[in-house]
């Protein structure tokens, strides 16, 4: 990946997004929108909205207002709205702009593990893209830097997490934790739950409780599989893990994330 490349990248989205915050203001209703007619009341809906989805995605509340900010400016300018289309196109789309803000935060997380100095101007750039709204120039920052060799490697960690995930899904559901005799798996789920017990210890569930929430799955993931080697006390600690992460994804407003957690805490606990 040239070097070249990334700064004029960087250099050009730093510039756009100067001017943009020049332009536009970014508390109270946007000029854009309360020309058509949209008013506060209806802008409070909006915001409130977002409040809604932004915790039900655990992301930021201010980067899915901007993308709101943006995208209702940009369909008011299109002169192909009245007020009350337009209040209602806004409120439509906040549940998918939520959405591709967790996954870019993802994609955002992951990259970050690879610790390629290379890349963090990107990352950097991306990260401020995605608090201004700008979700497809985040995507392109992102792009770049998932050609890096180390990026690419953490991408294939991430991969082959996921893959636990699903395969101890399959086995905890079925109820079989039995057979699982390869013993260098074995060792790297040990590892792997080993790395959540301290990340958890470190981390402050009340100020990021999104990763909170996900390291605990994560956790009992691991866990379940090193019962289905045998081990009895990783299916206890399995069961634990499972249960604080469903009450996370619960206060979280992640209805799918706190059954899927809850159905694994409840196989397991099948004799």
């Amino acid at each position: 990946m040239s070097s070249i490349k990334v700064a004029l990248v960087t250099m050009i989205f730093a510039a756009s997004s100067f001017a943009s915050c020049q332009a536009e203001t970014k508390q109270g209703l946007p000029s854009s929108i309360a020309s058509i007619g949209v008013t506060k009341a209806e802008w409070n809906d909006i915001q409130a909205e977002v409040r809604i989805q932004s915790h039900r995605a655990g992301i930021a509340e201010a980067a899915l207002m901007a993308v709101a900010e943006r995208s209702g400016s940009r369909l008011a300018n299109s002169g192909r709205f009245s007020a009350a289309t337009l209040r209602d196109a806004i409120l439509s789309s906040l549940e998918n702009q939520a959405r591709t803000i967790a996954d870019l935060q993802d994609r955002l997380t992951v990259l970050a593990r690879a610790a390629d100095p290379e890349i963090a101007n990107l990352l950097n750039s991306a990260r401020l893209a995605i608090d201004e709204g700008h979700l497809d120039e985040a995507d392109k920052f992102l792009s770049l830097a998932e050609e890096s060799d180390l990026a690419a490697i953490a991408v294939a960690e991430a991969r082959s997490e996921r893959a636990r995930t699903r395969l101890a899904e399959a086995v905890v559901l079925r109820n079989e934790l039995t057979g699982l005799d390869n013993l260098l798996e074995i060792e790297r789920f040990r590892s792997a739950a080993i790395e959540y017990d301290h990340l958890l210890d470190s981390m402050d569930g009340t100020l990021a409780p999104n990763d909170w929430a996900k390291a605990q799955f994560n956790l009992g993931v691991a866990r379940a599989l090193l019962a289905q080697a045998g081990d009895r006390d990783s299916r206890v600690m399995a069961i634990e893990a499972f249960d604080a992460a469903a009450e996370a994804y619960e206060r979280l407003g992640d209805a799918r994330g706190s059954t899927r957690a809850q159905q694994l805490a409840d196989a397991l606990r099948l004799p």
